[in-house]
């Protein structure tokens, strides 16, 4: 069988990035303590505290100890806290941080902060921390929530509206939340950044490009990672013959799951993996495959 794999696949240079810092602290410590996980990935995480680099709580530490701030950083007062305690090392994706620098700038000048993005993920809780007032918006039901009752939501002295996304957050619901607040809110300013990862824009758009080569579509990635779902469901909308797995036992208990074997008739199959999915991984699903 013949596998093609995007050359954008795998970790992007901010993992890549955080990965090479706790392996460079574990070249003169026994351990490495992670502020939580450093990507939304099991596997890797089992493979990272297989080598004594684990999430930590921060009561099981003592005064001067180093602790890694993960890739999707941390909220502004929770580091502040943290420092006074711990030697930081601070892996957050540059990226982020970028985007925490906006949102900060935005709170300066009395914005009022509409992030496209889930209220609960940790990088949007490191940015609203950097907010004076602002307002997560995941999905259509809560931008027409917002829409209706925008007049109560939004600070009477408030200067401007400043509009981002999570960096992994879905370009289509930006583009429609940007628009209907336009349409929408007429009496303030309105400034938009677009903050969306370019990194992660750039796999999903070459991979949609290979896909119309191949017959089969494997996106490797973790149900608890956006940037994993969202890849997914761009795949699968664009050919019902995706499938998502987690490794290689994920995928061959799915191939035999099934009735009758849809691999007979494959020749050439598309292999992608999202921002937060290992190189090990892969090169193991890639090798089963093309032994098909």
């Amino acid at each position: 069988m013949i596998v093609i794999v995007p050359k954008t696949s795998g970790f992007c240079p901010g993992v890549k990035r955080a990965e090479d810092g706790v392996f460079k602290i574990k070249e003169t410590s026994n351990e490495v303590n992670l502020h939580g996980p450093l990507i939304h990935n099991q596997n890797y995480i089992s493979m990272l505290q297989e080598h004594n680099i684990r999430a930590v709580s921060t009561d099981s530490l003592n005064q001067g100890d180093t602790l890694v701030i993960r890739t999707h950083g941390i909220s502004r007062h929770e580091e502040i806290d943290l420092a006074k305690k711990f030697v930081l090392k601070d892996l957050t994706c540059p990226i982020v941080k970028r985007v925490q620098k906006h949102v900060e700038k935005a709170a300066g000048e009395n914005s009022f902060v509409i992030i496209s993005g889930k209220a609960d993920h940790a990088e949007v809780q490191g940015l609203v921390s950097y907010a004076q007032s602002f307002l997560v918006i995941e999905n259509k039901t809560e931008l027409e929530n917002f829409v209706q009752e925008y007049k109560n939501i939004i600070p009477q002295d408030c200067a401007c509206l400043f509009i981002i996304s999570q960096t992994t957050h879905s370009r289509a619901f930006f583009e429609e939340l940007c628009m209907t607040i336009k349409n929408t809110i007429t009496y303030l300013p309105i400034n938009v950044k677009d903050t969306i990862c370019p990194i992660t824009e750039n796999k999903e758009q070459e991979s949609l490009l290979l896909q119309k080569e191949v017959d089969f579509t494997v996106v490797i990635g973790d149900p608890t990672s956006s940037n994993s779902k969202k890849l997914y469901k761009i795949l699968k909308d664009a050919s019902e013959k995706t499938i998502f797995i987690q490794n290689l036992k994920h995928l061959q208990e799915q191939k035999n799951s099934w009735v009758s074997d849809p691999w007979i008739d494959i020749k050439k199959v598309l292999v992608v993996s999202s921002t937060s999915t290992p190189l090990f991984i892969e090169k193991e699903i890639v090798t089963y495959l093309e032994n098909l």
